[in-house]
């Protein structure tokens, strides 16, 4: 047939996939070379979350291959599955772990946590991607700005006392 064993099986690798990841492959958004490093994440949400991390933020394959590697995403339970399809107006499009997120803060919205204690939680979480050394992937973390909105609106209410 002329074409190498090791090119046939690169796009079997494909197929075993999550269908949404397959199509980023096929518009050309991420290089074939990543399908053995994404083949690696088992849980498709977690494969998506991956992919799509990768082609935001233009990671090149030896950074994704470390996250990867480093079991980034693993530090949560898979959230419950909900009935809810995505175009439900009540998730406004959230994905159900934001959604189970979202609902547990407001069943516990009485219950204040200190900066300090926010400190202590950020300490534990930061870097537990395992892409403490990716500058690009640390720069575009959301929950900086997550933290630097909550300083903000604690500073407004220390000066509206």
């Amino acid at each position: 047939m002329g074409v190498p064993a090791a090119r046939i099986n690169a796009r079997l690798v494909l197929l075993k996939l999550d269908e949404q990841v397959q199509w980023m492959f096929h518009r050309g958004d991420l290089p074939l070379t990543l399908s053995s490093v994404l083949v690696k994440v088992a849980d498709p949400i977690r494969q998506r979350q991956v992919a799509t991390m990768a082609v935001r933020r233009q990671l090149t394959v030896p950074e994704i291959e470390r996250i990867v590697d480093r079991g980034a995403g693993a530090l949560q339970p898979i959230p419950p599955r909900t009935s809810l399809s995505p175009d439900e107006p009540a998730k406004q499009g959230l994905s159900p772990s934001r959604v189970a997120a979202l609902d547990n803060l407001a069943t516990h919205a009485a219950i204040s946590v200190s900066l300090g204690d926010l400190a202590e939680l950020f300490r534990a979480t930061c870097c537990a991607c395992g892409a403490e050394d990716l500058r690009t992937y640390c720069t575009a973390c959301p929950m900086l700005d997550l933290v630097n909105r909550v300083l903000a609106r604690a500073s407004s209410s220390d000066c509206a006392r």
